[in-house]
């Protein structure tokens, strides 16, 4: 099970996604974004919930998708060292999850 999660790395293990995702959506108004492996059938139906709950929608993207979009706007990268970067990456394909917060506040604490 260990080696497994490490083959499939990104930021946060399986098992961990769905705290992740909770805490990207009830983050300030602003762009959260996260580098996991291939998503946990919990957390698909746990994305379901946060819609369903919170009328919130995650943007899922193929990492290496954005880091070709990125390459191609800027020219003046060399090929050589591109080559030799994706040798070196190992483990499962990769997503990019992207959502802008709630702006989630409690209410009840008290300013000091």
């Amino acid at each position: 099970k260990l080696f497994e999660e490490i083959y499939k790395a990104g930021v946060v293990d399986s098992f961990g996604q769905p705290l992740a995702l909770v805490y990207m959506a009830l983050n300030q108004a602003d762009v959260s974004k996260i580098l996991t492996g291939p998503l946990h059938s919990y957390s698909i139906q746990y994305l379901r919930h946060l819609k369903q709950f919170f009328q919130i929608m995650f943007k899922i993207d193929d990492s290496k998708k954005v880091k070709l979009k990125s390459l191609n706007d800027t020219e003046q990268m060399d090929v050589d060292d591109n080559d030799a970067d994706e040798q070196l990456k190992t483990g499962s394909e990769k997503l990019i999850l992207t959502v802008v917060g709630l702006g989630y506040t409690n209410l009840t604490k008290t300013l000091i």
